[in-house]
């Protein structure tokens, strides 16, 4: 008859393994459930069991061709098919195997993480045929697997581990991401050191993927938007870029014109920030009245180019213009964020060329423009969250990567003082709920001050 105790006791276990999401260790021997006197000398002696009764006389008896050649008796079947055998003789199958081996004790199977970081490349980047093809023929030692290993570890370290990491656990995460980050470079420089590695394939997606990988690991180390660790600025992208544009431009796929216009608008976008950060910066005031005409239109002429593409090319994936769009909608709350700090540095300058009343209406169209961009990305976030709010729908890598695309944007709302009160409300709820119901703990970021700029960019003449 079993035990209740056992029973009951592997109930509150399992039950206290489940509340508190630990590891259930198993159970204890049986020979330790058995009761024992501390004292063996006050143990009475048990009366021996009587011998069991002998077997009843089998019917048929194996075929010595079955049987091992042993001294003993032979081991015989009894109608009920038990093994019988006695201390003499071990009953052994016609296929060798010892029935009277004591079980072996199964231990479980465990694989290294890397075992699935091309599946999670490939969950991610499902609908990209490309990077299925080139994970087919590349080699296991390429820059295409450590990139899979760099990007799946990075990305399994955004969903598992909240925003307050253990001080050993993150240093023991950076280490390791170093030393893959250090494996793809390296890999990549020594095909770029064959006559065909700047021409080949998986080179190049390996580029690419790194870039993800900032997005990725820009979350985890938390690094700021506006200033690093180093105190640097934001600088303008590469000046190679109009080249890499003209050579995409040659070799355009069908549907990737939205992404290419946007990356050209982002690029002209980051050069003017740039340039206004450095001139508030110094706190130079004529530079700044002297350069203001030409920054603030070529602000509106990168956000007209998008516009005026928009127009007469219609976009069909909705999916692809949500996360897309998102992108250019945070590059324009940023950058008219910026420009509306230079009109209130330049407020505070009378020998301005500008006109005030002119100042004051690039201000309001700004203003304007930033907060269209912030709604716009707040009403586009739920067409993203919205299926992995349902409980039933399986949360895979791609679904979970695509609301850790969306924490940018709503970074770039909830950050800017220039969007309204609601609005940068609405952001932290959105924030509070990638990070608390979905898992993407790094949407719990706390975000410190950025730029430290002068008072005069604060806020414009006559409304302190």
């Amino acid at each position: 008859m079993p035990s209740t105790f056992a029973a009951s006791s592997i109930v509150v276990g399992s039950t206290l393994c489940i509340k508190y999401g630990a590891e259930c260790p198993g159970y204890r021997d049986h020979q330790e459930l058995v009761f024992r006197n501390a004292d063996p000398t006050i143990v009475r002696k048990r009366k021996k069991r009587p011998p069991p009764p002998p077997p009843p006389p089998p019917s048929s008896s194996l075929p010595s061709s079955s049987l091992s050649e042993t001294d003993g008796p032979a081991a015989e079947l009894v109608p009920s098919r038990d093994l019988v055998f006695t201390a003499a003789a071990d009953l052994i199958s016609a296929t060798g195997a010892n029935y009277n081996a004591p079980p072996a004790l199964t231990r479980p199977v465990f694989e290294h993480w890397t075992a699935y970081s091309v599946p999670i490349m490939l969950n991610v980047y499902s609908n990209l045929d490309f990077i299925r093809n080139m994970y087919r023929n590349c080699r296991d030692d390429g820059p295409l697997i450590w990139a899979a290993h760099l990007f799946a570890r990075t990305y399994v370290t955004n969903l598992r581990y909240p925003t307050a990491m253990y001080r050993d656990a993150h240093a023991e995460t950076q280490r390791e991401l170093g030393a893959y980050l250090g494996k793809t470079l390296s890999s990549v420089s020594d095909a770029l050191k064959t006559p065909e590695g700047a021409q080949r394939d998986d080179v190049l997606a390996t580029v690419w993927l790194l870039t993800n990988y900032e997005l990725l690991v820009g979350s985890l180390s938390r690094t700021e938007t506006l200033t690093n660790s180093s105190s640097r600025y934001n600088t303008e992208c590469p000046p190679e870029s109009e080249e890499w544009f003209d050579v995409v431009k040659q070799s355009l796929y069908p549907g990737d014109g939205l992404g290419l216009h946007i990356s050209i608008s982002i690029t002209k976008i980051c050069s003017v920030q740039a340039r206004i950060y450095s001139l508030l910066r110094r706190r130079d005031f004529p530079s700044a009245s002297r350069e203001y005409p030409d920054l603030f239109a070529r602000m509106k002429a990168a956000e007209r180019g998008v516009e005026d593409w928009m127009e007469s090319n219609p976009i069909r994936d909705r999916a692809l213009e949500t996360y897309t769009m998102s992108l250019y909608q945070s590059a324009l709350v940023k950058g008219y964020h910026v420009m509306q700090l230079l009109i209130n540095f330049l407020t505070h300058y009378p020998p301005c060329p500008t006109p005030l009343e002119q100042l004051r209406a690039d201000r309001k169209y700004s203003v304007e423009t930033a907060r269209t961009a912030a709604q716009e990305i707040l009403e586009g976030v739920p067409r993203v969250i919205g299926p992995l709010a349902a409980k039933e729908i399986q949360k895979s890598p791609q679904t979970l990567f695509d609301a850790l695309r969306v924490i940018w944007p709503l970074i770039a709302v909830y950050v800017m003082g220039v969007c309204r009160a609601d609005q940068r409300l609405a952001a932290e709820g959105l924030l509070s709920y990638i990070g608390r119901e979905l898992g993407v703990r790094q949407a719990l970021n706390r975000y410190p001050e950025g730029l430290a700029i002068p008072q005069e960019a604060k806020e414009p003449l006559g409304e302190q």
